[in-house]
């Protein structure tokens, strides 16, 4: 933000997402590209890692749960720098938080409460140069993760000492990239 703080938003929906030592690694992955090899700590800026989850799996009740380090057997605080917090996604108060997360569950972008929001869902449902676009980047994910299950299935094969000729066969991949990753996997062994 305009202060210098950083933020990391997760929505999650189901409580297989929800951990809180997945939230500890976001808040890692923030900090590994905050600060350069070298880089001066000290300037290491806030960081806020929110899960908005879409029950309310701490479970008392409230629409917001905020956690931080806290000492043990004695009083002495220290300012980590490091926030979590956890939306209650189930939350419906009559507060701004409440009316976000309705407009989180509503499929019609004309009840939403935040005209922004509602703009953005509109164009994404009815224009079609954002229909298209959508539905292009839901495809390079879906790509992107048969990629990523042919190459897992190939590192097994070769594992196993398949043949790179069988292991391209079977999942499809370039000769070229098979034994892009048999030597990897020799690299690896080396080590």
């Amino acid at each position: 933000d305009d202060t210098g703080r950083r933020f990391n938003v997760e929505v999650q929906n189901g409580k297989e997402g929800f951990s809180p030592r997945r939230m500890r690694h976001h808040a890692s992955m923030m900090d590994a590209t905050l600060l350069e090899k070298g880089g001066d700590w000290q300037k290491l800026p806030d960081t806020y890692v929110i899960f908005i989850i879409d029950k309310d799996y701490p479970g008392s009740g409230l629409p917001l749960y905020e956690y931080e380090v806290l000492p043990r057997g004695h009083d002495v605080k220290m300012d980590f720098g490091l926030h979590f917090l956890v939306v209650n996604g189930e939350w419906r108060g009559e507060d701004a938080l409440g009316w976000l997360m309705a407009d989180m569950h509503e499929p019609n972008p004309m009840k939403m409460h935040y005209p922004v929001l509602a703009r953005r869902c509109l164009d994404l449902k009815t224009d079609d140069k954002e229909v298209v676009q959508m539905c292009d980047a839901v495809q390079k994910l879906v790509d992107e993760s048969v990629d990523e299950s042919k190459e897992g299935i190939a590192i097994n094969l070769l594992k196993e000492k398949a043949a790179p000729e069988l292991v391209s066969r079977a999942t499809g991949l370039s000769m070229a990239r098979v034994l892009e990753l048999q030597a990897g996997l020799q690299e690896g062994s080396a080590d």
